[in-house]
Formats: structure tokens, sequence, C-alpha cells
């Protein structure tokens, strides 16, 4: 069919006027079918493999989590959290913090979906959204995850405000934004291995190998402001920068290992209007 062909079928269909006009674009290409299945194959697969690889792990090596402790003890009485960990820590949280009920945001594509099967499979609660160019689609999953939190008094929130695009280590003003509406503690986590396998991606994701002596480290809590201003929001999100770049180098240098995996971060912004009459920032 010719292009003006298709033009006029399609306003035809809109206006009612041809009802049995071809609607294009509708059906997914056979190489996408394709790969959505095999996504799907591997999302049913990958939680199993996953946590047989975990359990490994710590089976052969030795994983301490005493340092989690006041984490669960603050949730216990009442108090939200919110977790601030850098996306290059991912892999172990779903073994490490299993069947906790802990709130996350899993992105909206491919990865998104093996990345959820295993979160779920860990007993997370995951919403599905992220990190877009476009206020319309970061304001819902934002929304949805602060009403998550605000629905529940002993929430445990892990975010991680450099993903899921990057650059490593540059945290968006999301997870700032949503300590100071949900009036949650900030709590900062670094989880290192060794030995240890570093992807060749963009955020040199850590594998821990058999073996491997796992710690988690934990930095000073932070209260957020209830109602900042832009600048106020802003000087937040530059000190949780600040800490998570500080625990990244001492988790390091507690093992020795040198030189320390280098983070960027975003450059300050300037002060604008009030948080109230500006859309919120995907988490």
């Amino acid at each position: 069919m010719r292009r003006c062909d298709r033009r006029r079928a399609v306003a035809g269909r809109a206006r009612g006027l041809i009802a049995d006009a071809p609607y294009y674009g509708r059906g997914l290409s056979r190489r996408r079918s394709l790969k959505r299945a095999g996504v799907r194959l591997l999302a049913y697969i990958l939680p199993t493999l996953y946590l047989l690889y975990m359990r490994i792990v710590a089976a052969t090596g030795r994983v301490d989590t005493a340092g989690a402790q006041p984490l669960f003890a603050a949730s216990e009485q009442g108090k939200r959290v919110v977790i601030a960990l850098l996306h290059q820590d991912l892999f172990c949280c779903p073994y490490l913090f299993r069947d906790r009920g802990i709130v996350t945001v899993a992105s909206a594509g491919d990865a998104g979906d093996l990345i959820s099967a295993i979160l779920e499979r860990c007993g997370f609660d995951v919403l599905r959204g992220g990190t877009s160019s476009r206020a319309s689609r970061r304001s819902p999953i934002f929304e949805e995850l602060r009403a998550r939190i605000a629905a529940r008094p002993d929430a445990i929130t892990a975010v991680t405000p450099d993903g899921s695009r990057g650059p490593a280590g540059a945290v968006q003003p999301g997870i700032a934004m949503l300590a100071c509406r949900t009036g949650a503690e900030l709590q900062f986590l670094k989880i290192h291995a060794r030995p240890a396998l570093y992807l060749p991606t963009w955020d040199r994701t850590m594998i821990p190998l058999p073996f491997a002596r796992i710690g988690l480290h934990f930095g000073k809590t932070l209260d957020a402001p209830e109602r900042p201003r832009r600048a106020e929001l802003e000087a937040c999100r530059l000190e949780i920068e600040r800490r998570l770049h500080e625990l990244h180098v001492a988790a390091f240098a507690s093992v020795g290992r040198a030189p320390v995996p280098a983070l960027i971060g975003l450059r300050a912004r300037r002060p604008a209007r009030d948080l109230d009459t500006t859309p919120p920032p995907g988490a």
C-alpha cells in the first residue's frame, strides 16, 4: 500500500469511516517478538541460576552482614528508611536483603525485566519505571513510589541514585526529593567483595567470586529537610553524592585495594524555584 493510501486508511479508521482499515505498527516485528520471547524465558530461568550462584558464593566464602543490624532496627522501630547505594553494587543486594519486602525500582526495558524477576524472587516489592528524559514518564513512578512508602511506616526502600544510565557515581536529585517528601531516614551502603569480577559496563558491576569475603559498609545517616527550597534540595543531593563517594573509597581502602575505581559527580545546579512548584524528577 502506498504511503498516501496508508494515511487515508489510518485517518478513516480514526473517524470510524473505514471499519476494516489496517492498523500499522500494532504488532511487533518478528525479530522483536523473538527477542521478547527470549527475555521472558531468561526471566524465568535467571532467578534460579542467580540464587544457586549466590548460595555457592556464600557457602564457600564469608558474608558479614553485621553492619546491617542498625538498618533493620530502625525499621522495626517504625522508621522509614531509604538506602542509597551505587549501581555497581546491585548484583549482591537481592540475595543479601532477601525476603524483607524492600521497596525498589527497576527500569522498564528488557534489562529491567530480568532484574525485576530476580528481585521479586528474592521478596522485593518492585515498581517499574526509572530514568527518563520525559517528565511525563518520571512523575508517575515517583508518585507511586512515594505512595507505596507512605503506606508502610516501617518501609525500607533501596535506590541506586546513579542508575540506570549513569555516569557511575553521579547522583540524581530523585533520591533527595524522595527522602524529603516521605520523611525517611537516609542510609548509605557500599558492598565490597574480594575476590570479585568487575564487568566492563558503565557502572563496573561487581560480581563476587566463590570463596569471596563480602562486607557491608554503612555510612552515617542523613535526615533530609522536610520542605526544602531548590537550593536546599541541591545541597542535599550533593551531600548524598559526597557521602557515597567517601564510602566507596573507604570500602576499597579497608581491604587494601588500590587504585580505587573512579566515580563521577554531577555538576552543581543553580538554585531556582521552591520544590513544591516544580514537577518531581524520577527516583
